[in-house]
This record gives C-alpha cells, structure tokens and sequence, in this order.
C-alpha cells in the first residue's frame, strides 16, 4: 500500500543574518533536520514533542509555505518540493491546513461566507454565487455550525465556533491530505473534545489524512493511529499510538508521557515523574551525538559522542537511542 504523504530526509533551514544594512550569515537555525516517515491514506499521524522543537516548521515546510532546503515530499505520488509556484498552486487544493489560532487566520473584515467561499473562488473563477452559496451552506452542515450564521463576522463567534469556520475552509476544496497545526490548543478542554470528535467524523465521512501537530498527548492519543516524538529538528521515535503508550523506548517519550496527568488520584500520587533538567538546546549549535544528552536521565559516554541511528527496535517500532 503506497503512502498518501512520504516525507525523506526533510529540512527547513533559517540563515540568522547581522547588520543593519549590510547584512550577513552569521549561524543558520535548523528548525528541521533530516525528518522521515510516512503518512497512509485515511489515519491521521500525531506529531508531539515542546514547544521549539521544529513541529510547526515541519507542518509548514511540507505544504511549502516554508521553502526547504534539501529532501524530499511526495503527496499521492506527486514530488512537492520539485513543483514550480504555478504548479504548486493548481496542486494546493488537495493539501491544506489548519491553523493554531482560529482568530488570527481569519480575516477580521470577512463574513463567514466569504471566508468559506474565498478558496472556491480561487480555484473555480467567477462562478455562479448560488452554486458558491450552496457549496458553503453545506461545508457549515458538515462542521455543525448553524446556517443563519453566514452573514456574521469573526469576532461575533467564540474560539470553538471559529475554528469549526477554520476547517470548513480547509474542506471547501476536498483536500485528502489537512495539516492540522495544534488545532485545540487555543480552546477549552470541553470544546477540545468537541473539535477532536468534529475532525474524526470528517476523517470518516471523507477519508481525509491528518498530520496532528500537538504538545498535547492526550489529544493526540484520542485521534492518531500512529505517534511521531520530535526533538530538536529531528525525529526520535516513531511507532503506533497504542505500542507507544505500552512501551516508550526513547528517553524523552518517556518523560513527555510521566507528564500526562491520571485520572485517578492515587496512581497520579504514585508514579514516578521523569523531570527534564536545562532548557532546549540552542539550534543553531546542537550539542554533539545525540542532541538529548544535555537532558537525557540515562545518558552514557557514547550519547556525547556518535549521534544514534534511527532504527526499527520491533514491531514497526522505530526509536533513535543507543539504549533502545
């Protein structure tokens, strides 16, 4: 089975430039270095790890709103990165995102109809407005958001409502490949789930794949058949949601999972805590080996010398950690 989304050796380089006028290279920031996997038709990835590890520049760089610098992505067998900007733009409709903030992507001065039929437009012309209006009124039915609000603007809406605005503009092409940059991140925990359940049921209804960026792990367990841990530009394990949970092979897994909260008061007393001393590393200079050394809790000699390989520990289980 071919996959929908093969990302190779990707990376999305930053030069960091000095001078007011006469400016010059004086370190260049890999936001995403040498990152890959593959995403199937119809399952949704999760893409966790903290803030500043390179999640959202990766969202990015595969939908090329982000130039990479070197690697490869294909999407349904097309090469992204080998496109021109006028076949890129044709080819747009089947890959789309959604963004962090629904506020902030939405055009304050559009109604919710010309928000929704903005991309329509775009790709169809000047067609018929009823052809146009109908197409939106059924993208608001599919995101459960109630017809008569057509004509309202975005700050007329509460965080849930304009992100359900937000997905039905992604819808409005039908895309098979959506990027979803934290999408619940902004909101309450009781519209969180609301919006999980909204993108699982659309996933179903059009057999839509999902990259779900997020640093939430119990959000990104309620809706990914597969998990991808970033750190620092890179990947550093990767195996499905449930061999995750059971076995986390890589150290920092295993403290981003010590860190999800139990329901249940007296296992939550009881479990050990996995604290993660420093602060990220820099990364225009990461540290030498492997690049979690200067926070790794089981750190040997060999980690500060040879950066480990990616590799599968079992069970289409991959890790990168001399330990696994």
């Amino acid at each position: 089975m071919s996959a929908l989304l093969r990302v190779e050796d990707l990376r999305v380089h930053f030069p960091i430039l000095k001078g007011a006028i006469f400016q010059r290279r004086v370190a260049v920031l890999k936001a995403v270095d040498g990152v890959s996997f593959a995403l199937q038709a119809g399952e949704t990835l999760g893409l966790v790890g903290e803030s500043g590890c390179g999640k959202s520049t990766l969202g990015r760089g595969i939908i090329r709103l982000y130039q990479p610098v070197s690697g490869q992505i294909t999407i349904d067998g097309e090469d992204v990165v080998a496109m021109s900007a006028d076949e890129l733009k044709h080819k747009r409709a089947g890959f789309q995102m959604i963004f962090q903030d629904p506020y902030a992507s939405l055009n304050p001065r559009m109604t919710v109809f010309d928000i929704i039929a903005e991309p329509l437009y775009t790709a169809w012309g000047r067609r018929d407005r009823n052809v146009v209006k109908r197409n939106v009124l059924e993208l608001m039915d599919s995101v459960s958001l109630a017809r008569k609000f057509i004509r309202r603007y975005p700050h007329e809406f509460s965080g849930g409502q304009r992100q359900r605005i937000a997905i039905a503009r992604a819808l409005a092409l039908k895309p098979k490949l959506i990027i979803c940059d934290e999408p619940v991140s902004a909101l309450d925990v009781s519209i969180q789930s609301q919006i999980l359940n909204l993108l699982i049921e659309l996933q179903r209804e059009f057999n839509l794949s999902y990259l779900f960026i997020s640093h939430d792990l119990s959000a990104v367990k309620h809706i990914s058949q597969n998990i991808a841990v970033m750190y620092l530009g890179k990947i550093v394990e990767l195996a499905s949601c449930e061999e995750l949970f059971r076995a986390p092979q890589h150290p920092y897994t295993q403290a981003l999972l010590s860190a999800v909260p139990y329901p249940d008061p007296r296992q939550e007393r009881q479990r050990r805590r996995i604290l993660l001393r420093d602060d990220l590393p820099d990364p225009t200079c990461p540290p030498r080996g492997c690049r979690f050394n200067t926070r790794c809790h089981k750190v040997v000699d060999k980690c500060y010398r040879d950066e480990p390989l990616f590799k599968d520990v079992g069970g289409k289980h991959f890790s990168a950690c001399h330990l696994s």
